[in-house]
């Protein structure tokens, strides 16, 4: 069946001279069959930029071209139908990342203003394109002989002029129609400085081969006195005329010549059509080794049946004897013995028999019946005739090379298989590791780090063949892992400085999970004895405080208060205030609803609040005098979920923290909208957050994974501390202005500084 064909020419004038701006132009050679079904790639570059690695990016764009578009094609032929349009479409979003990549990694500058690109194809009649900046695109439509209309495709077509963006260059397609003898115009803005359009059309079309024309229009821009770099690209199409295919043309290739060809990808191309032609089809040999073994066969059945008929001839009739019909009358019947007495030699034999079975090895019960099977085949062979055993030994040769070349084709298909795996897996991490490099052009981190952790499962579980995919599956390993780590903002602690040692002041100490801070002292309890503890982090001295009347009990959680106090609730939800003035102790008169879990209390403006993870609610108080009255349900949004909630703070904004790393920012007892990082690896089963109100972060702490994560307020991951030497991690304070962090492990207190400030 004939097809239209895209014939395009192009040139470029390029004067060493002129370095700021560079102009390429490229068009595709596919193979003949490529060419029919997907058509023919071309593309006009002028970037106005003397930065020495453009060159090597407009070749890249160019490659990339080439290689995305006709392998997401040449996939598309196993579906019956596919879009072009959307196949170069995913190719250019493709070309996109891939400059955004280069950009990045090669620290290159790239004015989008002062950038000019159509990349485009031609596939039968259709033509479509992409184009960004001032190169002109025009269509010389055919009325009549030499009689040309000039359409200006971008102006009929109505394509809005896009914003310069640096992740989406190609953002629009054009699609359209063209004709026989009508002639695609594709040149950079300054050959209309010198020519009106007009008179480009006059020399293009007043030969009668385009390719006349467009030298033609060459030597007159040449001629020009002042040298600029242009880039002229005309195509058209002609109808091709399909011949005798493939066998005519195997006979006239030129393997020497294409083997001497420079680019790697010809070769490889040549090598695989090469393999296609010569390689042979199993299916006819399949038909004649199978033609073969079946007149084997039958001749083999033929002679049994004949040396069958030969037998039952040299076989001795046996006479028919009458048996009377009052037999059992005549004759008296022997008395038989009992049937248990019969069978009694064949079960002991039977019994022997498995009892020497059970002592024999593997090999001995399997040799002999195997050995008896073997001669008694042997025996049955050497019977044949001499032409039955050679058609015998034949048709066994036959079936094992056929059963070869089955098993063969096999392993051969499913190593191709696994190939193809591979490399689609492979090929799938580097695009999302490749698309997360330009997500942190706009320091998206967390969209960086989901196509990351993508990247990595793509690759999960693959199996490499050889040392190249193992090489270069840990390499690309190693990439996504490097870049992961980047993301974390991991710090990790080797050796925390100790500041407290509870154990100095009682070695059997049992430590609350409760670290308050105020001026530089951290208070927290000792459950064995619920003696209160008053560590100072600069003079380093413990003491302890107790109280025989207040009967506190262990404490579970506490609050810096107003007035110089602390508050203390303890595992009986009972409330003490501790004077820091005085030392004393005292219980506090407050109603909690009966039924309610308490997980956490903060005081803000001179009010109590308390977290209920039951009830799914947070209390409000107000303070009168020495007590806590007037208490309001404060959360009103149906939506806030607060159950398995553990934490909370407060600095205007209400924190609140669940137990799966789940953060909600409420405000006037509704929820906010608040976006927090990816936290990767992710929170485990985090116990405590804090802020305060001039602070910009949140600290939140994860025991689980030894780890102290802080996040910006605007949803930002900042840092992760840990250390292995954190094994019982229960609660922290922080001091910003000082930039330190202390940490309460277990029976000790550890100071970090706080890294992450500025």
């Amino acid at each position: 069946m004939d097809y239209f064909r895209a014939k395009i020419n192009h040139f470029v004038i390029d004067y060493p001279e002129v370095k700021k701006t560079i102009v390429r132009s490229f068009i595709s050679k596919p193979t003949r069959t490529l060419e029919k079904k997907f058509g023919r790639l071309f593309g006009l570059i002028e970037i106005d930029n003397p930065d020495p690695k453009i060159p090597e990016l407009i070749d890249l764009i160019t490659e990339e071209l080439k290689t995305r578009y006709y392998s997401l094609t040449t996939n598309a032929q196993e579906i019956e139908e596919y879009d072009l349009e959307n196949n170069f479409e995913n190719t250019l979003q493709k070309i996109n990342l891939t400059i955004a990549s280069f950009l990045e990694s090669e620290k290159a500058n790239l004015d989008l203003e002062k950038t000019s690109i159509v990349l485009g194809v031609i596939v039968q009649r259709q033509i479509i394109f992409s184009q960004i900046g001032k190169i002109n695109i025009f269509l010389l439509q055919n009325l009549k002989k030499n009689d040309y209309r000039i359409i200006d495709i971008l102006e009929a077509s109505h394509t809005p002029v896009a914003s310069p963006n640096p992740l989406k260059i190609f953002s629009q397609v054009i699609t359209g129609r063209i004709n026989q003898k009508d002639i695609v115009l594709i040149a950079t803005n300054n050959v209309f400085d010198y020519f009106s359009l007009e008179k480009i059309k006059n020399i293009v079309t007043s030969t009668q081969a385009t390719n006349e024309g467009i030298s033609a229009l060459r030597q007159v821009l040449e001629k020009t006195s002042r040298r600029q770099n242009f880039g002229v690209l005309i195509a058209e199409i002609e109808k091709n005329i399909i011949g005798e295919p493939d066998q005519a043309v195997t006979k006239e290739f030129n393997y020497r010549q294409a083997a001497s060809k420079d680019s790697m990808r010809e070769l490889i191309k040549t090598e695989e059509e090469t393999e296609k032609l010569l390689a042979p089809s199993l299916l006819p040999e399949a038909k004649k080794y199978l033609k073969i073994l079946n007149t084997a066969f039958q001749n083999y059945l033929a002679k049994v049946r004949d040396s069958q008929q030969r037998l039952s001839k040299k076989m001795i009739s046996l006479p028919k004897f009458k048996i009377p019909k009052n037999l059992s009358q005549n004759i008296p019947l022997p008395r038989l013995p009992k049937i248990q007495s019969l069978t009694q030699p064949i079960r002991e034999r039977t019994k022997t028999t498995f009892e020497l079975l059970k002592k024999q090895s593997l090999t001995q019960k399997t040799w002999p019946p195997l050995k008896l099977m073997i001669n008694s085949g042997w025996n049955k062979f050497n019977r044949l005739s001499r032409s039955s055993k050679i058609t015998l030994v034949i048709s066994v040769v036959l079936v094992l090379i056929l059963s070869q070349s089955i098993i063969g084709m096999q392993i051969k298909n499913r190593g191709e298989k696994d190939l193809v795996l591979f490399n689609q897996a492979v090929e799938t991490a580097e695009t999302k590791k490749n698309e997360s490099e330009a997500s942190l052009i706009y320091r998206d981190e967390n969209k960086a780090k989901v196509l990351l952790l993508e990247a990595k499962a793509a690759v999960l579980g693959l199996k490499p063949k050889n040392s190249d995919q193992q090489n270069r599956l840990a390499a690309l390993n190693q990439d996504i892992d490097a870049q992961l780590e980047k993301l974390r903002h991991w710090v990790e602690i080797a050796e925390p400085v100790q500041v407290i040692n509870f154990q100095n002041l009682d070695g059997q100490a049992k430590i609350a999970n409760l670290a308050l801070i105020w001026q530089d002292v951290i208070y927290t309890q000792n459950t064995r004895n619920q003696t209160i503890y008053k560590a100072n982090v600069t003079s380093r001295v413990i003491a302890g405080i107790f109280s025989d009347n207040a009967n506190t009990g262990n404490f579970t959680g506490g609050t810096v208060g107003s007035n110089n106090e602390l508050l203390f609730i303890n595992s009986e939800q009972k409330i003490f205030s501790f004077s820091l003035a005085n030392d004393t102790i005292k219980e506090v008169s407050i109603a909690i609803k009966e039924g309610s879990k308490i997980s956490d209390l903060v005081i803000y403006a001179n009010r109590l609040y308390l977290l209920d993870q039951t009830n799914g609610q947070i209390y409000r108080y107000n303070k009168n005098d020495n007590s806590y009255g007037q208490v309001t349900d404060w959360l009103e949004d149906d939506t806030a979920d607060l159950k398995n909630a553990v934490s909370l703070t407060i600095d205007g904004f209400l924190w609140v923290l669940k137990n799966n790393g789940e953060i909600l920012k409420l405000e006037k007892g509704k929820k906010v909208d608040f976006t927090p990082p990816l936290v990767e690896p992710a929170l485990m089963a985090p116990t405590k957050i804090k802020t305060s109100e001039g602070s910009d972060y949140l600290y939140i702490l994860d025991p689980a994974s030894q780890r102290l994560v802080v996040i910006s307020k605007a949803g930002k991951l900042i840092s992760q501390y840990h250390s292995a030497n954190f094994k019982d991690l229960k609660d922290f304070a922080v001091v910003e202005s000082q930039k330190k962090i202390y940490i309460l492990d277990g029976r000790v207190i550890y100071g970090i500084a706080a890294s992450h400030l500025p």
